[in-house]
């Protein structure tokens, strides 16, 4: 999501653009480190994709 917002800013806006990088990694290895612990505490994570019109 970040990384949209990133694009969409001009190259003038390096400290926002490098602010808002490091919020998504940020995100990014918090929700990392929920599955990991949920992995250890034997939580099973899927992800289904519906296939067809219905």
């Amino acid at each position: 999501m970040t990384g949209l917002l990133i694009f969409s800013l001009d190259e003038s806006r390096h400290a926002l653009r490098m602010h808002l990088n490091m919020l998504g990694a940020t995100v990014k290895l918090v929700l990392v480190g929920v599955m990991l612990w949920g992995v250890f505490h034997e939580r099973a994570y899927e992800m289904r994709f519906p296939v067809g019109g219905h």
